[in-house]
């Protein structure tokens, strides 16, 4: 009867133990920071036009979500934009009055949403033809490919930071 006491006792004694254990490693797992994950919302581009008097640049490019759940971004509180440089692949942050997402963002789970952003910089003396025609709109949109090539030479992407997720979506160069 005491050994079965005994027993008892050291069975819970080490449940008691090991629950502390599992507790206590995960509370430090959560702790610890994570990594961005690049992985669950990819983009590639999609079009690059002007807008306004001034011409500034408006970027479209396509989200594929790969994750299982939707990806939302309702506001851009928290939210950072960055150009990568090209030549040493730093990151340049800009203010909503230089780069701006549209806001709200919806990408479905295994699906894909176009996202525009905004730069406040413009493509100085570009020509553009009316938006009249499917010709004239390639023509376009060949002279503000060429705008950037030759005003964004040092860009390689744009890259968008989201706390709230962790989600890192790099945005590839627009050509």
């Amino acid at each position: 009867m005491r050994a079965r006491l005994l027993l008892a006792a050291a069975s819970g004694a080490g449940a008691v133990f090991a629950i502390t254990l599992l507790t206590f490693v995960w509370q430090w797992n959560e702790s610890r920071p994570r990594s961005w994950n690049s992985a669950e919302v990819t983009s590639e581009f999609d079009v690059a036009d002007v807008e306004g008097d001034a011409r500034t640049l408006v970027l479209s490019y396509i989200l594929h979500n790969h994750g299982d759940r939707d990806y939302r971004i309702d506001s851009t509180a928290g939210i950072s934009l960055a150009g990568r440089r090209q030549e040493k692949g730093d990151l340049t942050f800009g203010t909503d009055s230089t780069i701006r997402l549209d806001t709200p963002v919806l990408v479905p789970s295994n699906e894909r949403s176009r996202v525009t952003i905004h730069l406040s910089y413009s493509c100085p003396g570009i020509n553009l033809e009316p938006d009249d025609t499917a010709e004239n709109r390639k023509m376009n949109r060949s002279r503000v490919a060429d705008c950037i090539g030759d005003e964004f030479s040092n860009l390689a992407g744009l890259v968008l930071y989201d706390p709230h997720e962790r989600i890192r979506i790099d945005f590839p160069k627009p050509r």
